[in-house]
């Protein structure tokens, strides 16, 4: 390249930096009006729910798209069966209208539902995994043996692939059930 040609590319590239605004000032910071630096007020958000609504939610082939999961504020993936997972999805600051496939529960979520002190809404479960939600003591609302009102079977998807729950439906079945939804777990979770 000749020396003519370099001059005019770096002649260009400082005549950019100039234009896009980069040799500007920054703005002055807020201040009192005698020259002291006021931060700005925090924004604080209100979280949508009392406090944390938990939900056993498939991940097979079948069950793609999940719903709800990105709304959720924290998702546990374990093994379920095999090679198959399954997720255990934390809902605190949006409450999403629909969350599924719900399926059952597993022991290995049993004990991270327990330090939410909260619901856990699911489909049945193995049997380890319904006698460790009896020994943890977790309030649970069970689509089969004690909460079929929190749920809906869709009919765009086939069984076992199609058990839905809402946030709102959580809540209700909850209260109806007198159950605990705490907020402790979350505050400490989300540093509050």
């Amino acid at each position: 390249m000749h020396t003519r040609s370099k001059r005019l590319i770096l002649a260009l590239i400082i005549l950019l930096v100039f234009i896009s605004g980069c040799g500007q000032q920054p703005p002055n910071p807020p201040d009192n009006g005698q020259g002291d630096y006021v931060p700005p007020e925090p924004v604080v958000l209100e979280p949508a729910l009392p406090g944390a609504l938990l939900t056993i939610v498939e991940n097979h082939s079948d069950a793609r798209p999940q719903s709800g999961l990105d709304q959720a504020d924290i998702v546990y993936e374990m093994v379920s069966e095999g090679s198959i997972t399954r997720f255990l999805a934390v809902f605190y600051w949006k409450s999403p209208e629909k969350i599924g496939p719900v399926r059952s529960v597993r022991p290995a979520f049993t004990n991270i539902a327990k330090a939410y002190n909260s619901p856990l809404a699911h489909a049945g479960g193995s049997t380890a995994g319904l006698a460790s939600v009896r020994t943890l003591g977790i309030e649970n609302l069970d689509e089969i043996y004690n909460a079929s009102r929190a749920f809906w079977r869709s009919s765009d998807r086939r069984m076992p692939h199609n058990l839905y729950t809402s946030a709102q439906r959580i809540l209700d079945e909850a209260e109806r059930k007198d159950y605990t939804i705490s907020s402790a777990a979350c505050a400490t979770a989300w540093g509050e």
